[in-house]
């Protein structure tokens, strides 16, 4: 049993026949199994924001829970307090999950021999603060000097030491003594608008003088490093993406761009009269027949109508009208409109057959 949990139980009065007596409570007849478990933590905690020290916290925790197994069933209570008669309560709290059946009594409990795999005492005292705070610092300074991308950097040092005691109804007991040790570094770099974050660390069951050992450093040295370039390489890959992905854009944006201004719209004069949102600015065709006796030529060019045996429109034409052209011909005309009436074109097309005739104007001329 630790030094601490000894201290503890003497300060309480927690004799072995209590303990006895918290286990008949807890595991009376009707339930399997019990234990009770004690802890006592003290745990620290140190961090460096932008080599400011923004972090420095103490915690000790202490308390005693106890659990009650019945078939699948598990009942747990915990009490903050070593008095006895708050364990009472919380070990006829475990035991609710199951009807009893009177008390069972236990005898004194024989300890557990268990291989050490790591140093008991704590690692708090071993090193005095200052000595830590300046180590978080040369940790900012160091990890500054290696990129000057760097923008914020964040180092955390912690550690704890745990005192543990477990007593259960097998007439089994065993404690233990846990110390813990963690370092760890997020790191943000920056350059433009683009941001990089990368983090490192490492700990263990060990005391603060492996931490700032040569070896553990250098270790944690070559991590970083290896972010830092590994963030280098990346950066480089990214802009090189970037590039690619803005040209692949732009080329797609001039194949759609010329893919639009080929592409004419095809409407019958009754469709525009009928459309309410024209545009008056873009490039569209206008198709149907050329009304008989509508032809008007002179030194400019040609006026005509087009008509779809509904409404028609005006179109003048200042070039060669095709040879195809046509009094009651199909016609289409590629050009702006100057409003529903009248088409201003700069294309005639124009043939004997009705490959160029609305649908609806086939139907009505074969009539």
């Amino acid at each position: 049993m630790t030094s601490k949990i000894k201290n503890i139980l003497s300060e309480h009065d927690l004799t072995d026949d209590k303990l006895s007596k918290l286990l008949s409570v807890s595991c009376p007849r009707g339930i399997d199994f019990s234990d009770i478990y004690f802890e006592y933590s003290n745990s620290e905690s140190w961090s460096i924001e932008d080599g400011i020290v923004k972090n420095g916290t103490s915690i000790i925790d202490s308390g005693v829970g106890i659990r009650s197994i019945s078939g699948d069933k598990t009942g747990f209570a915990y009490s903050n307090t070593f008095e006895f008669k708050d364990l009472m309560k919380a070990a006829q709290t475990s035991r609710s999950i199951a009807p009893c059946d009177g008390e069972t009594e236990f005898k004194s409990s024989s300890n557990i021999d268990y291989k050490k795999l790591y140093e008991s005492g704590s690692p708090l005292e071993r090193i005095d603060d200052l000595k830590k705070v300046l180590f978080l610092k040369d940790m900012d300074e160091y990890i500054r000097s290696k990129n000057s991308d760097v923008e914020q950097v964040i180092v955390n040092l912690a550690a704890s030491h745990t005192s543990m005691f477990v007593i259960n109804s097998d007439s089994e007991r065993t404690s233990d003594e846990r110390p813990l040790v963690r370092f760890n570094v997020m790191v943000i770099l920056k350059k433009g608008d683009r941001r990089e974050r990368g983090s490192a660390g490492g700990g263990g069951r060990f005391y603060y003088d492996q931490i700032l050992d040569q070896n553990f450093s250098r270790k944690f040295q070559n991590k970083l490093k290896h972010f830092l370039m590994l963030t280098k390489k990346v950066k480089n890959r990214i802009i090189f993406l970037i590039i690619f992905i803005f040209i692949f854009i732009i080329s797609i944006f001039f194949v759609l761009k010329s893919l639009n201004e080929s592409i004419l719209y095809f409407h019958t004069p009754t469709e525009i009269n009928q459309k309410k949102n024209l545009s008056f600015d873009k490039k569209m065709r206008v198709g149907g027949m050329v009304k008989k006796k509508s032809i008007l030529s002179d030194s400019k060019g040609v006026k005509f109508i087009i008509t779809d045996l509904q409404n028609e429109i005006i179109v003048s034409y200042s070039g060669t009208v095709p040879n195809l052209f046509a009094e009651g011909k199909g016609v289409i005309a590629e050009g702006k409109l100057k409003d529903k009436k009248f088409f201003i074109a700069d294309k005639i097309l124009a043939k004997h057959d009705e490959n160029y005739m609305p649908p609806e104007l086939k139907t009505k001329s074969g009539n």
